[in-house]
């Protein structure tokens, strides 16, 4: 079983990782983008990767930029109790069940978002294994917060079913 997060997006054009990791420098997280497959390599975009966050207090950076500069998944294995992973899926076009909008509509979600759900032509799926460490919801949050806002996204818990439109983050102060 995972956590996972869902963002819907209505443009293909997918954020750059240079932009997430800025945006998750703001909310205090180093991250590096590899590949899911195969030794530890950078990735070059979201699709089918794992994004690797740490507190820039625990002064592992240079050490994970090492590892996945050798490609060496046992150096990032000996930093796995510094690192919080989110495994992430990209999926376009995003077919849109009608009976997952549907029960949208019925737990009384605004229209318009529901709406742009409907429209939505890519989805982005995070998630992070149970049991996760307090840092890796952390992370997780983090890193779909930051593509939502990207994107002009509407992120989904699919554990709560709460909706958030990610046009609207920061709007609040």
């Amino acid at each position: 079983m995972s956590l996972e997060l869902q963002v819907y997006a209505a443009g293909r054009e997918e954020p750059t990782l240079e932009q997430v990791a800025k945006l998750l420098a703001l909310s205090g997280w180093r991250s590096v983008v590899v590949a899911a497959e195969g030794a530890p390599r950078r990735a070059s975009g979201l699709g089918g990767c794992r994004a690797l966050g740490w507190d820039p207090a625990d002064g592992v950076g240079a050490a994970v930029q090492s590892a996945v500069a050798a490609g060496s998944a046992a150096a990032l294995a000996e930093l796995a109790d510094s690192l919080s992973e989110v495994a992430v899926e990209v999926t376009a076009p995003c077919p849109i069940d009608g009976d997952a909008l549907g029960e949208l509509r019925e737990e009384g979600h605004a229209p318009a978002l529901v709406a742009r759900i409907e429209r939505a032509t890519v989805r982005y799926r995070f998630s992070t294994e149970e049991p996760a460490t307090e840092e890796a919801v952390e992370f997780l949050w983090a890193l779909a917060s930051a593509v939502g806002v990207l994107t002009d996204g509407v992120l989904e818990d699919l554990e709560d079913g709460t909706l958030l439109d990610c046009t609207e983050v920061g709007d609040e102060d």
